[in-house]
């Protein structure tokens, strides 16, 4: 992975990677994980959160929140489902 790509960019591989996938659930601390590992920093807390809410309304990444309480969504392709 290129460690000079921003969160956002990083965000987006990690939803085009799960909407892709059977299933598409994932827990947010498999996204938080994933931009930590794959990016080589912490960002901070709320950071990713904020990033795809923007990505969701810009239509750049798509997701159902499953369980806001545990943090379980499903990633979808851009253009699919609605909440």
């Amino acid at each position: 992975m290129d460690k000079n790509l921003t969160i956002a960019a990083y965000v987006i591989q990690f939803f085009t990677e799960r909407a892709a996938a059977n299933p598409s659930t994932f827990f947010a601390n498999e996204l938080y994980s994933y931009v930590q590992l794959n990016s080589g920093r912490l960002p901070a807390p709320g950071t990713v959160d904020r990033i795809m809410r923007k990505l969701r309304a810009e239509n750049k990444i798509n997701y159902i929140v499953s369980n806001r309480n545990t943090g379980y969504y499903m990633a979808l392709r851009v253009g699919l489902g609605s909440e």
